[in-house]
């Protein structure tokens, strides 16, 4: 923070200071990761505003919807973010780059029996289906879907979604970085 009396200004200017340093060091030294996880700041603090509000959102809305966290995703070597959608249930479905489909119910027979699976999909595939079954928004960032049973549409959305064969590629939020600020320690450091 510097000298004198402590503020929250200095405080805050020398936590940028020391993670700009951090950053240049780590993005441009000899032992730099060839691949960093970066999304655009404003990106990342509606994802963290988001994951910090969901409880209260949950609270609000009641146990008859779900509310995801969004998660980052490393899919076609870059981050994504995403939310997970259990069997069609109602959900109140936050913008992501993509969509975790949790299936159990809604898994395909194999072998004479249901077996729990996980598809991951771009949200703009599910976009139609999305806007037809969403109820009315007051202008929330969020979609919310409300329905007493899944609607054929949508169940047949889940079933006809290809299973994912490999492990989930799973980012912790930790690891994904502000990409103006490594852009700027790129910068500095080249």
């Amino acid at each position: 923070m510097g000298s004198g009396p402590y503020s929250r200004a200095g405080f805050l200017r020398g936590w940028r200071e020391g993670n700009d340093l951090a950053l240049r060091i780590s993005a441009t030294g000899r032992d730099a990761p060839e691949l960093v996880y970066t999304l655009p700041a404003a990106t990342i603090e509606r994802v963290w505003r988001w994951n910090l509000e969901r409880k209260d959102l949950q609270a609000r809305l009641g146990e008859d919807v779900f509310v995801p966290a969004i998660s980052y995703l490393a899919l076609d070597g870059r981050v994504q973010t995403a939310a997970v959608w259990t069997d069609a249930i109602p959900v109140a479905l936050p913008p992501t780059d993509q969509l975790v489909l949790f299936r159990d119910r809604l898994a395909p027979r194999r072998l004479l029996r249901r077996v729990a699976d996980v598809c991951i999909c771009p949200s703009e595939e599910a976009e139609v289906l999305v806007r037809t079954f969403a109820a009315p928004s007051d202008g929330a960032a969020y979609r919310r879907l409300r329905y007493v049973a899944p609607p054929a549409e949508v169940r047949d959305f889940f079933r006809s979604r290809d299973r994912w064969r490999e492990p989930i590629p799973m980012i912790p939020g930790d690891q994904v970085l502000e990409a103006e600020l490594v852009a700027r320690a790129r910068a500095a450091g080249a």
